[in-house]
């Protein structure tokens, strides 16, 4: 199955793309990070709740979608490159989440514990107007090392 990841690093077709580059920037930044507290909580949800589940500090994030990929470059990450990638390790524990429901949401009433443990069970699925259309925003998260097929952008 073909997946979709952004990166700021420029790769090629065959490139290995190794799980936990989130997990190294945010430790090594340490509180100085501005998504130091909201991931320390997702790790502490899911240490605490869902410990079969990866690590999103140990872990590659990939989307299933091409749009979606499209809508996170343009909001999160908008000097970084698309690829198309596949996943090396079929049975890697993985995750599929929402990364616009990573914290407390506007228009929302849940509060940022509820929404870390509605993280680990895609509790929270999100949408937002993309170029004219309602785009999911679906994560994968792997344990599995990525192999770049391609570069899209």
């Amino acid at each position: 199955m073909v997946y979709y990841h952004c990166s700021h690093r420029e790769l090629d077709k065959g490139d290995i793309i190794e799980p936990g580059n989130w997990g190294k920037m945010i430790r090594e930044a340490g509180t100085k990070h501005r998504s130091w507290n909201r991931e320390m909580l997702l790790e502490e949800m899911r240490v605490l709740h869902f410990p079969e589940k990866p690590s999103r500090l140990n872990s590659c994030f990939c989307c299933i979608s091409l749009e979606t990929m499209n809508l996170y470059q343009k909001h999160l990450c908008p000097n970084g490159y698309i690829y198309e990638v596949e996943i090396m390790d079929a049975f890697a524990p993985f995750h599929t989440g929402d990364f616009n429901a990573v914290e407390p949401m506007p228009r929302h009433h849940a509060d940022k514990y509820q929404i870390a443990y509605g993280y680990w069970q895609y509790r929270y699925k999100t949408t937002i107007e993309f170029e004219g259309k309602a785009i999911a925003c679906t994560e994968f998260l792997t344990a599995s090392r990525l192999r770049v097929l391609q570069k899209l952008s």
